[in-house]
């Protein structure tokens, strides 16, 4: 069951977007089943009389994005409610969302609804290839940031003697960045470190990149609303919840494991015909300083 409430009001919500879930699926001794109750909020402006509630592209995205959280709480079958749904591993949970957001952009799918709200004029090609462009913009140095954030939270979560602020930062510079010398340091003023729930998991902002843009490319290949890979994307990733760990339940969907090419190709860093190489690259460290924690 799935509720929607996607409008602002100021007296009764707070801020922002999110997928709740109000009642976990399960399934009793007596094979009675529990229907999940899901609810979506997000806080877009209320339509007035004669002008419709008109939403940006980000707020599309979030629509997308809760959807998918929504669809994992929704469709998942269990017998355990604690191992139902979004309850995965944490490196896991954006999958599901993160994966519908890709259709937002897909011209097929904008020129279904991404119309002027007064002459119906679909949105013209050159305006979606200008979208696509401004979001691959400097996409190679946001990568290696994330990269570098993820590293820095796992040095400090993933030894029991990191080293000092400077060992640590200067190890994760020389990893992740082209320039020479860093110029400040993130470990005092990262918040994630250590509040908002992605201690020692902030990796997994990419990691769920890596999985989702995999996965859509199978749906780039077969059909953006193929019968057979939706299926078997439902029968994986959206019902099974945290029954199977993550990587064989990819490994079932895909008949693989993750290959972060994809993700390289979606933001235009590697060629479309570039031969895929299957495989995550092993970061090298042979020639960093020894200090401070090992990286490899």
């Amino acid at each position: 069951m799935f509720y929607a409430d996607y409008f602002a009001d100021a007296k009764a919500k707070r801020g922002g977007a999110w997928m709740n879930q109000l009642r976990g699926a399960s399934i009793d001794k007596d094979g009675q089943k529990t229907i999940p109750i899901i609810t979506n909020s997000c806080n877009y402006q209320k339509p007035t009389p004669g002008q419709p509630s008109l939403l940006s592209l980000g707020e599309v995205e979030t629509l997308f994005h809760e959807g998918g959280h929504g669809f994992h709480g929704a469709l998942t079958q269990g017998k355990y409610e604690s191992l139902n749904g979004t309850n995965v591993k944490w490196d896991f949970v954006e999958l599901p969302s993160q994966l519908m957001e890709n259709w937002v952009k897909e011209p097929a799918v904008l020129q279904e609804f991404a119309v002027h709200h007064e002459t119906g004029e679909p949105i013209p090609a050159e305006y979606i290839e200008k979208i696509i462009e401004k979001g691959n913009y400097d996409a190679g140095y946001m990568g290696l940031r994330q990269t570098s954030l993820g590293l820095i939270d796992m040095a400090w979560h993933g030894n029991t003697e990191p080293g000092t602020i400077d060992e640590v930062e200067d190890k994760v510079h020389a990893l992740t960045s082209f320039f020479p010398e860093r110029s400040s340091a993130m470990s005092q003023r990262f918040g994630h470190l250590f509040a908002g729930g992605y201690s020692a998991g902030y990796y997994s902002y990419k990691w769920a990149e890596v999985l989702e843009a995999d996965i859509f490319e199978e749906f780039k290949q077969n059909g953006l609303y193929d019968a057979e890979t939706s299926q078997r994307l439902k029968e994986t990733i959206y019902t099974k919840g945290g029954q199977v760990d993550p990587m064989d339940l990819f490994k079932e969907m895909m008949g693989r494991e993750p290959n972060p090419d994809a993700l390289l190709r979606r933001e235009g860093i590697l060629s479309e015909t570039a031969p895929s190489q299957n495989t995550a690259p092993e970061v090298q460290t042979q020639n960093l300083p020894d200090n401070g924690p090992d990286f490899g």
